[in-house]
């Protein structure tokens, strides 16, 4: 992380020196349409908005936060809750920053190449090589540098793999296989069967994932950046929305919670896939290559809006020719976006609230359908209001037997403090109605 925020911020000092500040940076940018900060236009289908980055992206990061197994695993390694909640804490900062650098050189990136895009000049071959051109370029002065940068980044993207891939095999483990065998040989898993059965669900989850990659790959011109937010929107907002019923629904029952899901999953699904294969075309933004000196490619380009057209409307270059003027546009962006069904052009950003929504709708019907929740065995793991004030009615509460052995003590809570609905008590002073809990040590 250090060699990955120390390159990030030479790449951005270099960078901004190479333009001539951070002033010149702004105005470039302004100029060329890429600050938008506060677009309340609440169309759906367009991709960022002030809507879409605050409510679509509160669902992104609490899904990312509070369901993603990677993150739960983390969580649980640590000794006590309030450790838990302290590294979560800490997190906000450390991610503030990164977001913070990344918006910069991307700007950086593009006051640089403004007036010569690596891409329409066929310098690179997709979006997502520019930033390593970027750092290739701007710290091309020492030798090794954006070597080690790079390396750095695929060492941060490899971790992360491997701890999510790690993740699945342990969730399929515990939640699928122990279960299954169970049930089949009437007996545990072994210690030594569970450890070859985790280390073959790894191995065959990192295969998933290759060929995904490879899929990806035929998608077309679509970011590694769009697509991973599009795939994590699909998986993450259905799962974010049955935790979310769980805690804030107490009248759902398995039947209702199991039925959601998979409605939240099938459409999720239908509206991802059907994006990434439908192509929607995104808004061109001004791109030029008037300082470019060569384009060496054999391509198409758009030179209807130039002031000194050297070719046709469309003009294919198959040599090495030389643009005086012209501002362009990516023939793979151009197309009528009405020509895509709606559905479709629905920003990915919406995906965590449209997968909430649903499996809301449908839990509540199926439970409501299938007789509810007729208990709650463990109130702690529900909202507190939610069992004062639902949809229609609170299931009755289930007294549990509770004894404590003579001679222990909860060290860490001596007194036994639990919550109620208005807060917490003390075991030693009840207050009706509540039900006292405790817990045998």
């Amino acid at each position: 992380m250090i060699i990955i925020f120390g390159g990030l911020i030479a790449v951005i000092v270099r960078g901004t020196l190479d333009v001539g500040g951070m002033a010149e940076v702004g105005r470039i940018a302004r100029e060329g349409d890429r600050l938008e900060f506060f677009n309340i236009n609440p169309d759906p289908t367009v991709r960022t908005t002030l809507w879409s980055m605050i409510i679509g992206g509160a669902f992104i990061i609490l899904s990312s936060t509070c369901t993603n197994q990677a993150s739960v695993q983390r969580y649980l390694s640590m000794k006590n809750l309030k450790s838990a909640q302290r590294c979560l804490w800490l997190t906000v900062p450390v991610w503030a920053i990164n977001f913070l650098l990344v918006t910069l050189i991307g700007l950086t990136a593009y006051a640089r190449y403004h007036d010569c895009d690596p891409l329409l000049a066929n310098y690179i071959n997709s979006h997502d090589q520019l930033v390593p051109y970027f750092v290739q370029d701007t710290l091309r002065f020492m030798p090794g540098a954006s070597g080690l940068f790079i390396a750095s980044c695929f060492s941060g993207a490899l971790s992360t793999v491997s701890s999510g891939v790690n993740a699945l095999a342990a969730v399929v483990l515990i939640d699928a296989v122990k279960p299954v065998y169970k049930a089949i040989r009437k007996k545990e898993l072994s210690d030594s069967k569970s450890t070859a059965a985790s280390k073959l669900l790894a191995v065959g989850f990192g295969v998933l994932a290759i060929c995904l990659s490879l899929l990806i790959a035929s998608i077309g011109s679509t970011t590694i950046v769009a697509i991973s937010l599009t795939f994590y929107g699909m998986v993450g907002g259905p799962l974010f929305a049955l935790f979310t019923i769980g805690i804030m629904l107490p009248m759902i029952n398995s039947w209702g919670a199991i039925s959601g899901l998979l409605a939240s999953l099938g459409v999720s699904f239908w509206l991802g896939f059907g994006a990434l294969f439908a192509g929607k075309p995104q808004t061109p933004l001004k791109k030029s290559i008037v300082a470019c000196l060569t384009v060496n490619s054999t391509t198409e380009v758009d030179v209807a809006n130039t002031s000194r057209s050297l070719y046709d409307e469309t003009a294919s270059m198959s040599s090495s020719i030389f643009l005086p003027s012209t501002e362009t546009t990516p023939l793979s962006n151009q197309g009528d976006v009405n020509d895509v069904w709606y559905p479709y052009r629905i920003s990915f950003m919406w995906y965590g609230l449209i997968a909430l929504v649903v499996c809301t709708v449908v839990a509540l019907v199926i439970s409501y359908i299938t007789g509810g929740n007729k208990k709650v065995t463990n109130r702690d793991v529900f909202w507190p209001l939610a069992l004062k004030y639902c949809v229609y009615g609170t299931p009755p509460i289930e007294e549990m037997t509770t004894t404590l052995s003579a001679g222990k003590e909860d060290k860490e809570n001596p007194s036994l403090i639990k919550t109620g609905l208005d807060g917490p008590y003390n075991i030693a002073e009840p207050k009706e109605p509540y039900i006292i809990y405790t817990t045998s040590l």
